[in-house]
Protein backbone atom coordinates (compact mmCIF):
# COMPACT_ATOMS: atom_id res chain seq x y z
CA UNK A 1 0.00 0.00 0.00
CA UNK A 2 1.41 3.37 -0.97
CA UNK A 3 1.55 6.41 1.28
CA UNK A 4 -1.19 8.27 -0.67
CA UNK A 5 -3.40 5.17 -0.31
CA UNK A 6 -2.81 5.21 3.45
CA UNK A 7 -3.70 8.89 3.66
CA UNK A 8 -6.81 8.35 1.53
CA UNK A 9 -8.03 5.53 3.76
CA UNK A 10 -7.23 7.50 6.91
CA UNK A 11 -9.21 10.46 5.56
CA UNK A 12 -12.16 8.23 4.74
CA UNK A 13 -12.18 6.67 8.21
CA UNK A 14 -11.92 10.09 9.86
CA UNK A 15 -14.95 11.31 7.88
CA UNK A 16 -16.91 8.19 8.83
CA UNK A 17 -15.99 8.48 12.51
CA UNK A 18 -16.98 12.15 12.55
CA UNK A 19 -20.44 11.27 11.23
CA UNK A 20 -20.78 8.32 13.62
CA UNK A 21 -19.68 10.51 16.52
CA UNK A 22 -22.42 13.01 15.76
CA UNK A 23 -25.00 10.22 15.50
CA UNK A 24 -23.79 8.79 18.80
CA UNK A 25 -24.12 12.17 20.50
CA UNK A 26 -27.72 12.51 19.30
CA UNK A 27 -28.53 8.93 20.22
CA UNK A 28 -27.06 9.40 23.70
CA UNK A 29 -29.13 12.51 24.24
CA UNK A 30 -32.26 10.64 23.23
CA UNK A 31 -31.31 7.73 25.48
CA UNK A 32 -31.03 10.15 28.43
CA UNK A 33 -34.57 11.45 27.97
CA UNK A 34 -36.63 9.58 30.55
CA UNK A 35 -40.05 8.32 29.49
CA UNK A 36 -39.35 9.06 25.82
CA UNK A 37 -41.00 6.42 23.60
CA UNK A 38 -37.75 5.78 21.69
CA UNK A 39 -35.46 5.69 24.71
CA UNK A 40 -34.85 1.92 24.60
CA UNK A 41 -34.10 1.90 20.88
CA UNK A 42 -31.72 4.85 21.39
CA UNK A 43 -29.86 2.89 24.10
CA UNK A 44 -29.44 -0.03 21.70
CA UNK A 45 -28.43 2.28 18.86
CA UNK A 46 -25.82 3.95 21.07
CA UNK A 47 -24.28 0.59 21.94
CA UNK A 48 -24.14 -0.35 18.27
CA UNK A 49 -22.59 2.98 17.32
CA UNK A 50 -19.95 2.59 20.04
CA UNK A 51 -18.99 -0.84 18.67
CA UNK A 52 -18.71 0.56 15.15
CA UNK A 53 -16.65 3.52 16.36
CA UNK A 54 -14.37 1.16 18.27
CA UNK A 55 -13.81 -0.86 15.09
CA UNK A 56 -13.07 2.23 13.01
CA UNK A 57 -10.74 3.72 15.63
CA UNK A 58 -8.83 0.44 15.81
CA UNK A 59 -8.55 0.41 12.02
CA UNK A 60 -7.47 4.08 12.02
CA UNK A 61 -4.75 3.36 14.58
CA UNK A 62 -3.48 0.43 12.52
CA UNK A 63 -3.30 2.57 9.38
CA UNK A 64 -1.64 5.51 11.14
CA UNK A 65 0.98 3.22 12.62
CA UNK A 66 2.04 2.26 9.09
CA UNK A 67 2.98 5.82 8.15
CA UNK A 68 6.75 6.13 8.28
CA UNK A 69 8.05 8.69 10.75
CA UNK A 70 11.49 10.33 10.59
CA UNK A 71 12.56 8.32 13.64
CA UNK A 72 11.49 5.04 12.03
CA UNK A 73 13.23 5.90 8.76
CA UNK A 74 16.46 6.80 10.56
CA UNK A 75 16.31 3.57 12.60
CA UNK A 76 15.84 1.56 9.41
CA UNK A 77 18.83 3.35 7.83
CA UNK A 78 20.94 2.49 10.89
CA UNK A 79 19.90 -1.17 10.78
CA UNK A 80 20.73 -1.40 7.04
CA UNK A 81 24.20 0.03 7.60
CA UNK A 82 24.90 -2.41 10.46
CA UNK A 83 23.65 -5.28 8.29
CA UNK A 84 25.98 -4.19 5.50
CA UNK A 85 28.90 -4.41 7.94
CA UNK A 86 29.61 -0.74 8.56
CA UNK A 87 31.06 0.44 11.85
CA UNK A 88 28.64 1.74 14.49
CA UNK A 89 29.90 5.32 14.07
CA UNK A 90 29.28 5.25 10.33
CA UNK A 91 25.86 3.68 10.78
CA UNK A 92 24.92 6.28 13.40
CA UNK A 93 26.07 9.05 11.07
CA UNK A 94 23.75 7.72 8.36
CA UNK A 95 20.93 7.43 10.90
CA UNK A 96 21.34 11.08 11.95
CA UNK A 97 21.59 12.36 8.38
CA UNK A 98 18.45 10.39 7.43
CA UNK A 99 16.63 11.80 10.45
CA UNK A 100 17.67 15.37 9.58
CA UNK A 101 16.70 14.89 5.94
CA UNK A 102 13.30 13.46 6.90
CA UNK A 103 12.63 16.33 9.31
CA UNK A 104 13.68 18.91 6.70
CA UNK A 105 11.48 17.20 4.09
CA UNK A 106 8.50 17.31 6.48
CA UNK A 107 9.01 21.02 7.14
CA UNK A 108 9.06 21.83 3.42
CA UNK A 109 6.19 19.50 2.48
Amino acid sequence: MTLPDLHRQIGFIRRVTTRLGLKLELSDRLADLHLHPQQQSAVAASASLRRRLSYYYTRLHALESRIPTPELLSEQAYNRMITLGYEIDAADSVRLSTLRHAHAHRLHA
